[in-house]
């Protein structure tokens, strides 16, 4: 099975393509044509395209007036997912632009070539249709944690609430795709799919080598009419894990500087880098539970829209691999939410691996064990 899913926006009007992820845009602007056509004899009937499914393809559409995306893929991802993976995109034009924005520049000029505006954005977009595919963050809607001592962690919020100014409204550590602390005010909160925003922003325009970055940036859940203003940085030159500093004020960049600096100053005087640097250097793998036949979990709380699990092991060593067992979760988890049963088990199996996904009042866990496993056994090791 190929593990591809092609994602194009284009405007509504005229079927103009301002995006693709594959392919050329003079190679493929037949396509855009039929797909503005289909779109047009559905909306004169008063109603709207969600999903095309032919033997081999499904294609799903999501609608930004004037904006539509549309996702042509090859996999077990459901119309509900493909449907959110769009969203994301959306998103991501909103986090540089603001919704507000978008709205101005259509009001005024119904024709306007939003491809100005994106310039340089759309290894963004690659960025965030990547992150979509790969982490099962966003198959479960929340946020992935770095597995590490309760103390430790304690260790670096309580660093980063002695050095919290007033202008501060999220001091957020992030190591490659994974969460270790947020700082928050009491009265503000941040989505899961922001947080998703914010690390494929910091992900894909890494600062490594290149000091830092400041820029402004609009969470879509947290208000996606206004800016807030990001400094983003790594906490040492050997570390993969950066500070990222978010303020509701343009001119305070150097507070955020000095604020990262004070920062950094505590975590070197107290050597929590040192312990941070141990935690990286073994991560948390599935044998460590002392489960036998466990090859992969997936983890969530849903009080707090978090999950954990562990790093890949063998036998998924290679993309293709992880990929695989990604499908197999992604079709786990669309029976046991977008089924017409309601169920709160369900066990899939083949020649390969067996899979368990389980949901309960305030939690759910996908577990993937060697094949031929009985279901009930499963249940009973986790």
């Amino acid at each position: 099975m190929v593990h591809r899913t092609e994602t194009r926006v284009h405007i509504q009007r005229g079927g103009e393509a301002i995006y693709s992820r594959y392919g050329k845009e003079e190679n493929i602007v037949g396509l855009y044509g039929v797909m503005q056509a289909l779109l047009s004899c559905v909306q004169d009937s008063s109603d709207d395209l969600h999903c095309i499914r032919s033997s081999d393809r499904l294609f799903v559409f999501r609608c930004h007036p004037p904006l539509v995306m549309v996702a042509v893929a090859h996999t077990n991802e459901s119309e509900e997912q493909l449907s959110r993976q769009l969203q994301y995109v959306h998103n991501q034009a909103v986090f540089f632009l603001t919704q507000s924005h978008l709205a101005r520049l259509f009001k005024n000029r119904h024709n306007y070539d939003l491809r100005r505006q994106l310039t340089g954005l759309p290894k963004f977009f690659n960025g965030i249709i990547g992150f979509v595919e790969e982490e099962h963050s966003f198959l479960l809607q929340s946020i992935r944690c770095l597995p590490m001592p309760q103390s430790l962690r304690n260790e670096i919020t309580a660093i980063l609430l002695s050095n919290r100014c007033p202008e501060l409204v999220f001091a957020i550590v992030i190591y490659r795709r994974q969460i270790v602390s947020i700082v928050r005010p009491k009265q503000y909160a941040i989505s899961p799919q922001d947080l998703h925003l914010l690390m494929n922003y910091v992900q894909t325009g890494s600062t490594r080598g290149h000091g830092e970055k400041w820029a402004p940036c609009c969470l879509p859940d947290f208000n996606d009419g206004g800016y807030l203003y990001i400094h983003d940085s790594y906490i040492s030159d050997t570390l993969d894990v950066s500070l990222v500093l978010i303020t509701n004020e343009r001119e305070q960049h150097l507070t955020m500087i000095t604020c990262k600096q004070q920062i950094v100053e505590q975590m070197v005087a107290q050597k929590t880098m040192e312990k941070l640097e141990a935690v990286l250097g073994s991560p948390f793998v599935s044998s460590d539970t002392k489960i036998p036949h466990l090859h992969h979990f997936i983890y969530k709380s849903r009080s707090s829209q978090q999950l954990v699990s562990p790093e890949y092991t063998l036998p998924y060593s290679s993309e293709e691999d992880r990929r695989s067992l990604h499908a197999k979760y992604c079709l786990v988890y669309d029976k046991l939410h977008h089924s017409d049963q309601k169920l709160s088990i369900y066990y899939d199996i083949d020649p390969r691996e067996s899979v368990v996904g389980y949901l309960m009042s305030n939690s759910e866990i996908y577990c993937t064990f060697l094949p031929l496993r009985n279901p009930a056994c499963c249940l009973e090791q986790h």
